[in-house]
């Protein structure tokens, strides 16, 4: 089941699809290394979606292979030379061009229609005690501790709290709030 969660349809939305469109369309280096050898029919800049350079290496090597055969032999090793010179460059071209292929698929599907905050989304917050937010959100403040649980746990306020100082917390907590 390695790659079987690939054809799951969660077309529904969410950050679950876009991943998944995400795997399904990302441009992979090692393919396109992988395709470079095979630059005079330009295997390498259609993976990348570089149709203008796909068709001069094209365009090179049919000018190659026709030049070859009707006896143009030093003519085609030119070609071949200048082919293979541009080729070369390729090999750092493929690195920046997967990553913006990618960055642009990533912008693509992040900014879909859509797909964003659900309609009734109105942002954190709550109704119970605005007071009592308004303090919490003064204390989250640059240089205050967001929550008094380094007091309660006994904790040293320079570090986060454990596991298992969290977990006395959270038990204190549960039974602080037990109605009686």
């Amino acid at each position: 089941m390695a790659k079987a969660w690939k054809k799951w349809n969660l077309e529904g939305g969410g950050l679950q699809s876009t991943n998944l469109a995400l795997a399904r369309g990302r441009k992979h280096r090692f393919l396109a290394y992988l395709l470079w050898p095979l630059f005079p029919a330009g295997a390498h800049a259609f993976y990348l979606a570089a149709y203008p350079r796909a068709a001069g290496f094209v365009s090179a090597g049919v000018a190659m292979l026709a030049l070859f055969a009707t006896g143009h032999r030093a003519a085609a090793a030119a070609v071949f030379g200048i082919t293979l010179l541009f080729a070369c460059y390729d090999l750092f071209w493929i690195d920046r061009r997967v990553v913006n292929l990618n960055k642009q698929l990533r912008l693509a599907l992040s900014l879909r229609p859509g797909h964003g905050a659900p309609a009734t989304f109105s942002g954190h917050y709550r109704d119970d005690n605005l007071d009592t937010y308004l303090e919490e959100k003064e204390r989250e403040r640059a240089g205050h501790s967001p929550l008094k649980i380094h007091e309660e746990a006994g904790t040293r306020q320079g570090r986060a709290p454990s596991f298992s100082e969290q977990e006395a917390h959270l038990q204190k907590q549960a039974v602080d709030r037990k109605p009686e």
